[in-house]
Parts: structure tokens; C-alpha cells; sequence
């Protein structure tokens, strides 16, 4: 059997102020490309199917749109991750069964399977939607008033508790779809535009719990790779959606499983209508090479600076050649502004600590002269005494 393994469209996400639809619509008719000229027995998209539980109308058009597509190919088994409404995706859910779609959404106890075939056989996809352990103990709870729940409080023991509810016979072949947080022991890498799920308990699943299950087709870490190599793995996003994903390479996966339960895995790469990329330099030596990057006009672009002191709309100026300019930050000492901690806050009383503590984080060493210093205070005095001027009018 032929599956086509794709997780992580987030339709709707943006991207600084810069709206993703159009390259993720790209992206997505290109896994229909593939899927028609691969014929796939089954499509499985392994959750985060929106970026948002309240997708927009135009997120949703362009989901029904990708569907419609992909079910002209073969059966879609699809789950909700962590982004997702649970109750909108599964809405209509029980009518698209019978058109072939297979949307799990809100299965936080017992996991349903759905029974595809081939010549070799019956293949189980069992459809594990993604859930924090407060909604498994009470999913549970309800499916079974006798079991303890008191080892669910992790997303590890939540897991194994809707493992456990699986029925495995022998002489089948089994695949687990999930959307969740699991690691080989070399670690796995994760990407700024994955939304922590580790409220209410640890986030990290053991892959031990995947024991049994031929293949596991999972979503949530947006670089494609195998947890355990050819039986476990993430399939990624099918775009860049933050700057630590600028070289990732995009793909789906395609897994042939044999007559015994055996996988052998394809990666086939999904183009990016725009490129990704980070430039650091101080400001006018950046500013002087946009003018020839031309490639930099299609691309998603972070800048950094090395300037000590910010640069005069510096953001507006290099967008100018840089249409697609997502953040213009500051480098001190290697690092950048933005991702240092933030100094401890001064009370609202004192303006002036305020003044001083902000320049402090923007500026780096360097502190503003006594003058300007009085001139900040000056000003604050003036934009005082007219607000209390207003006030009594």
C-alpha cells in the first residue's frame, strides 16, 4: 500500500505582515501534483491544518479546495493538532465519511481506526487527533468509569492511556496517525513557529509507546525527518513559516508498506514559491548591496544589525528594496535584541527610568548624554502639564 504522509499546512498563518496564503495555496496544489502522479492508496494529513482555531473564511475555502483535490486521488484521513478548532475541523465530518474523507477530530479517549485494502490485505490508520491530558482523563473517564486515570497527567501517560484503547490483531497491518511532541534518543529539533503544548504536563511522548504499530505518521515538528528510521516519522510543514526553518527542506512523504508490514520511505521535495533568508550587517553596508539583490526582492528577508545605535527608519528604507521584509532587530554582542531577556521593568512612577531602561536595551553600551537626558525629561514635564491643561478643560 501507497501513502502519502503530509502534516503541518497551517492555512491562514502570516508571517511578520505578510499573509502566507498564497505560497501555501502553491505549496498544497503542488502535493496534488504529486499525489496525482504518485496514485497513493491513502492520504493522511497529520494535523495543524489550520494555524488558528477560528480559521478564516478564505483558510477554509482553500482547505475544502486542497480536499476536493486530494479525494479525486485517493481516501484523505486527516486529524486535528494543536492549532486546530477540534469542533470545526470534525464539522461535517459524519457526512464526508461516505465521500471518502475521514476528518478525526474530537477522539480524546478511544481512537477510531479507519479499514483501507489492498492486494496484500487489511491496512488499520488509526486516527489519534492531538489533546491535552485534562481532556483524555475526562475522555476516558466517560469511556471507561473503572480505569484509573491517575498516570494521565503528562501528555506521555495520556498517550499511553489512548494506546491502550486500540484493538491490534495479528495479520494486519497498522498505522498510527498522530499529532504530537515524540524524540529518538538523539533529541529532535524543534522550530520557533511550533506552539509549545506542554501546558498541563510534560510535552514529551517516548516512541517506546509506538511498540507494535507498522508505520506512525506524525505532525507537529516542521522538519522532515525519522524518529526511528522508516517506522516513526515526521512528514514537517509543507512551508517555511518561521526564520529558524530557512533551510529546511520542504517535502511530503511517500511510505510504500509491503505485505508483511515493512516501509520503505520517499521524501519528494515541495518547491517554496518564495525563498527565506537572514542578513546581518550594519545598516548602510546592507542598504548599499539591496540595491543589486535581486533575488532578495522574492524572498522572505530578516535583517540584523550590528549598528550600535537604531538607524533612522531603517525598516522602512530597506523595505523599499526588500518588499517581503519580515523584522529589522539589533545585534549586541552576537546576539539579537529581541531574543535577550528583557530588563527588570521600572515602576510606571518614574518616566525617566523608563527613558534610561529603554535605551539601555536598544543601544548596548553606549547611554544618552545629561543633555539629552534633560531634554527627555523637559519634554515629559511639557507632555505632562498639557495633559493636566486638558484635563480641567
Amino acid at each position: 500500500m501507497k501513502i502519502l504522509h503530509t502534516a503541518d499546512w497551517h492555512l491562514g498563518r502570516s508571517l511578520g505582515q505578510h499573509d502566507l496564503l498564497g505560497p501555501q495555496s502553491a505549496a498544497i496544489q503542488e502535493v496534488i501534483r504529486i499525489a496525482r502522479d504518485e496514485r497513493p492508496d491513502a492520504i493522511v494529513i497529520a494535523g495543524d491544518l489550520y494555524d488558528r482555531s477560528v480559521p478564516s473564511e478564505d483558510a477554509m475555502a482553500a482547505f475544502e479546495e486542497a480536499i476536493v483535490g486530494l479525494r479525486q486521488v485517493a481516501p484523505v484521513l486527516a486529524i486535528a493538532g494543536n492549532h486546530d478548532g477540534a469542533g470545526r475541523v470534525g464539522h461535517f465530518s459524519g457526512m464526508l465519511e461516505g465521500a471518502g474523507i475521514h476528518l478525526s477530530s474530537k477522539d480524546f479517549g478511544s481512537i477510531r481506526f479507519v479499514s483501507l485494502r489492498d492486494p496484500h490485505g487489511e491496512v488499520r490508520f488509526h486516527l489519534m487527533p492531538f489533546a491535552m491530558p485534562a481532556e483524555v482523563r475526562q475522555a476516558i473517564r466517560d469511556d471507561f468509569p473503572d480505569r484509573d486515570t491517575s498516570e494521565m497527567s503528562s501528555h506521555h501517560g495520556a498517550t499511553a492511556a489512548r494506546l491502550a484503547t486500540i484493538d491490534r490483531p495479528s495479520g494486519v497491518r497498522h498505522v498510527l496517525v498522530g499529532h504530537l511532541f515524540t524524540q529518538s534518543d538523539h533529541g529532535a529539533e524543534e522550530s520557533e513557529s511550533e506552539r509549545d503544548i506542554s501546558v498541563g504536563g510534560s510535552s514529551v511522548v517516548s516512541a517506546s509507546l509506538f511498540d507494535g504499530f507498522h508505520y506512525v505518521a506524525l505532525g507537529h515538528l516542521h522538519k522532515p525527518h525519522d524518529v526511528v528510521p522508516g517506522r516513526i516519522r515526521y512528514a514537517g510543514s509543507v512551508g517555511r513559516y518561521s526564520f529558524s526553518e530557512e533551510t529546511h527542506q520542504k517535502s511530503v512523504s511517500l511510505v510504500e508498506l509491503d505485505a508483511a508490514g515493512a516501509t520503505h520511505v520517499r521524501e519528494i521535495p515541495i518547491p517554496q514559491v518564495r525563498g527565506m533568508r537572514t542578513i546581518e550587517g550594519d545598516f548602510h553596508d546592507v542598504l548599499r548591496d539591496a540595491a543589486d539583490d535581486h533575488d532578495g526582492r522574492s524572498a522572505f528577508i530578516r535583517i540584523r544589525l550590528t549598528d550600535p545605535v537604531p538607524q533612522y527608519e531603517a525598516f522602512r528604507r530597506l523595505s523599499h528594496h526588500y518588499p517581503y521584509l519580515v523584522e529589522v532587530s539589533y545585534l549586541r554582542n552576537g546576539v539579537a535584541a529581541g531574543n535577550s531577556p528583557a530588563p527588570d521593568r521600572p515602576e510606571r512612577r518614574d518616566p525617566m527610568a523608563m527613558v534610561r531602561a529603554y535605551c539601555e536595551d536598544r543601544m548596548g553600551d553606549q547611554r544618552l548624554s545629561e543633555d539629552a537626558m534633560a531634554l527627555a525629561g523637559q519634554l515629559m514635564e511639557e507632555a505632562r502639564e498639557m495633559r493636566e491643561e486638558v484635563a480641567v478643560r
